[in-house]
């Protein structure tokens, strides 16, 4: 029961790190969107 109870506790632990890294490449992805939009927009001025 306790082995079962840590490794649950593992995978929560593996999911949540997932979710929590995902969220940053996405975030860094759009910044740098953002900013190659912006260096387009700049330049075709």
């Amino acid at each position: 029961m306790q082995l079962n109870y840590s490794m649950n506790y593992g995978s929560w632990a593996a999911l949540i790190c997932c979710l929590v890294l995902f969220h940053a490449l996405f975030s860094l992805f759009q910044s740098v969107g953002l900013f190659i939009l912006r260096c387009a927009s700049v330049s075709q001025k």
